[in-house]
């Protein structure tokens, strides 16, 4: 079972940085911005160049040539980076010479800027559209380029803003619903979209409730599990939204076992695609760095699915996801 445990300095600094693909950096050159590298996997970022100055050495042949996947930019530099690829994203994910994981990670970069400007209640018709659009892409490149588990993990975002969990979700759910072979093409469509929507229900919650340190009260907690209904109800008069979608937003937080919330619904009468959300939601959520802990490796949060499979998921789909999670 994973525990709480605090931050370390490194992980502190480093959420201070975003990290881009190496093959972004053609796509920011002349950018004002600088970029960062760590030398090594356990070290402090330093100064690379400065994008608008580099020159020879900092070129992007120069930089593959030494071995960088990805470098980093500030947080303040972030929103400006997303805005620039976004304009590029279609030919970015063309680009049959780039691996899955490094167009995911790209189009997750794209798309950020917008998955954090629309996710409010007063624009959330246009969040609705741009869920379609965003989680087609997804399903798109994993049908078109195999995806693991694995390499993913190696090339997303793992902090606590939205666009980093509902794509990652997104990308692990249609990873392991192919894995699963439970969905046809268009199904796996619908899947990713409905991953792109399963937070909207907090859009109701109390500011800050989501990001507070330490033990929840009753009432606070009542409060959450009202998130799922609340999510049903804004999303039940988009027509264009499937029953599955709508279950994956109500039915999350069931259980296998009965004890979820928030009908406490038993395992038979979950919506398999609720319980395919479940398991990458929960992968997520535990790789992910929050208010009150750094990010769990992949290692620790398989272990963790494992300790709650019978119990909280759906041991096959854990099975799979663990199975999937193992190649390279």
């Amino acid at each position: 079972m994973i525990t709480k445990t605090e931050k370390p300095g490194l992980a502190r600094e480093l959420e201070l940085f975003r990290s881009v693909p190496l093959a972004a950096i053609p796509f920011l050159a002349s950018q004002d911005m600088r970029l960062y590298c760590c030398r090594e996997s356990d070290s402090q970022p330093v100064l690379l160049c400065n994008m608008r100055e580099a020159a020879g050495e900092a070129t992007y042949a120069d930089l593959e040539k030494r071995g960088f996947e990805s470098l980093l930019v500030q947080k303040q530099d972030f929103p400006h980076v997303s805005q620039v690829l976004l304009e590029s994203v279609d030919s970015l994910l063309a680009d049959s010479s780039s691996p899955s994981e490094t167009c995911f990670a790209l189009l997750q970069i794209a798309y950020a800027r917008e998955i954090e400007r629309l996710f409010c209640k007063p624009r959330l018709e246009q969040y609705v559209a741009l869920a379609q659009e965003i989680g087609r892409k997804i399903s798109t490149l994993g049908q078109e380029r195999e995806m693991s588990i694995a390499k993913l993990f190696k090339q997303v975002h793992h902090n606590s803003e939205t666009y980093s969990h509902v794509t990652n979700v997104a990308a692990y759910a249609v990873t392991l619903a192919q894995a699963l072979e439970m969905a046809t093409p268009r199904e796996l469509d619908e899947i990713a979209v409905g991953c792109m929507l399963h937070e909207v229900g907090r859009l109701w919650l109390p500011g800050g409730l989501m990001a507070q340190k330490g033990r929840l009260s009753a009432r606070d907690t009542q409060e959450i599990e009202r998130a799922p209904q609340l999510a049903y109800e804004a999303l039940i008069d988009f027509k264009e939204l499937s029953f599955g979608q709508l279950m994956m937003a109500y039915q999350q937080h069931e259980r296998v076992d009965g004890t979820g919330y928030p009908v406490r619904t038993l395992q038979k009468d979950i919506h398999p695609w609720a319980k395919l959300l479940a398991v990458a939601d929960v992968l997520d959520a535990v790789t992910s760095s929050r208010a009150y802990r750094s990010a769990h490796s992949l290692r620790e949060a398989l272990l963790h699915l494992t300790y709650v499979a019978n119990k909280h998921l759906e041991p096959e789909m854990v099975l799979c996801l663990i199975t999937n999670s193992q190649c390279q």
